[in-house]
């Protein structure tokens, strides 16, 4: 994260927490986040939920695709078959993905 980051001690933000949460549903996204830590080190952060539930399809995107990137490896070095690109499969099948029209459906 780049950029000066706020912490603010967990006694403070304890007393404040009802007020931030109000603050973080009035606001929504545009709620920024609240960074609480203990001698200035950042432990926890309050994010508003709307950013919470954006981050969260994010984090999914991006695990699905290392896992399948881990499960492709992992078939590789046991042996298994490796990744085949489209234009593999295509070019098996004896099409040249360069001859294909623009419009798949030509109705």
């Amino acid at each position: 994260m780049a950029g000066y980051i706020e912490v603010e001690p967990v006694s403070s933000a304890s007393a404040a927490f009802a007020e931030t949460v109000a603050r973080m549903g009035e606001k929504g996204l545009e709620a920024k986040p609240v960074v609480v830590g203990r001698r200035g080190t950042p432990e926890a952060a309050i994010i508003p939920w709307a950013l919470y539930q954006a981050l969260l399809d994010e984090i999914d995107t991006v695990l699905s695709g290392a896992e399948i990137r881990d499960r492709l490896d992992a078939t590789a070095e046991a042996g298994g078959p490796t990744y085949t690109s489209l234009e593999e499969l295509a070019n098996a099948a004896g099409v040249d993905v360069n001859e294909l029209p623009d419009d798949p459906d030509p109705r």
